[in-house]
């Protein structure tokens, strides 16, 4: 695919075939973010947080109009990331005075998003490679991005978030 301004595509519906094929084949037919392999029989995600989503690494509205911003992301990444580029928070969100803990699914995203491959000594699979999970550093403590880190499906033990 080429880097021109083609303007924009919001599903794999508004790509070709062949713009279709060369990016799951570019990403191993997986998510381009938690690894999730689209061919997976699973039955741990409903079927739109399974199915392979259009994605814009930089979102349209602010210039992410070129082929090269492209990816597929799983319903589920697609629909934590949505239209943002920032980072994860570090722990709980504060209304009113009051702290909520932030939704594990949010903790899981960022979390991914900041490693983007196993953490493992020695293991560098990323989501081209592997199915990831995040979990607790040392199996212990809160569920927050700083406390927590990316195994791949080999070395991951203990909790993970059910991502």
């Amino acid at each position: 695919m080429s880097s021109a301004s083609l303007g924009r595509r919001s599903s794999l519906r508004d790509l070709t075939p062949e713009q279709k094929r060369r990016l799951l084949q570019s990403q191993q037919n997986r998510c381009g973010h938690c690894g999730w392999n689209f061919n997976s029989q699973e039955e741990t995600r409903t079927k739109y947080q399974s199915q392979p989503t259009l994605d814009h690494k930089v979102p349209y509205r602010i210039g992410g109009d070129h082929d090269s911003n492209l990816w597929i992301l799983c319903g589920l990444c697609n629909s934590m990331k949505k239209a943002s580029i920032h980072i994860g928070e570090s722990g709980s969100v504060w209304i009113d005075n009051a702290a909520y803990p932030a939704p594990r699914g949010l903790v899981a995203f960022w979390v991914l998003w900041r490693h983007r491959h196993c953490t493992a000594t020695g293991c560098r699979k990323g989501p081209s490679d592997a199915r990831l999970f995040v979990t607790r550093l040392n199996n212990a403590g809160p569920w927050v991005p700083g406390n927590c880190t990316v195994r791949c499906a080999e070395h991951h033990t203990g909790n993970v978030i059910n991502y």
